[in-house]
């Protein structure tokens, strides 16, 4: 079934591909919402950790499913991209993810 539109492409909406995409990060939130906050050290190490696994995982399958004419990384802004600037792009998400948590941890202090 044809439902939206993407990078000016159609594409079918698939519901495993999107689980497939979303299912780390998603596990991710579950296991640090069910624990106390930790340091901040430990919480940054802890998400690029995560971000380069769960990067790794999105560039294994678009790279394996690259002549489907289907799969596209998650984000458009990663599309036509080389792979220095994904990483660029990736890091800056990181690096945003990490200040977020930063700034969640002094707002809650007060």
């Amino acid at each position: 079934m044809k439902a939206f539109q993407l990078d000016s492409f159609d594409h079918d909406r698939s519901l495993w591909l999107d689980i497939k995409i979303h299912l780390i990060p998603y596990l991710y939130l579950l296991v640090l919402d069910a624990h106390p906050r930790g340091s901040i050290k430990i919480s940054v190490v802890m998400t690029i950790g995560f971000m380069l696994i769960w990067w790794s995982y999105i560039e294994n399958n678009v790279y394996w499913n690259r002549g489907d004419g289907v799969t596209s990384y998650p984000y458009g802004v990663l599309n036509n991209k080389t792979f220095l600037e994904r990483f660029a792009w990736v890091s800056c998400l990181t690096a945003l993810s990490c200040l977020n948590y930063i700034m969640i941890g002094i707002r809650n202090k007060f």
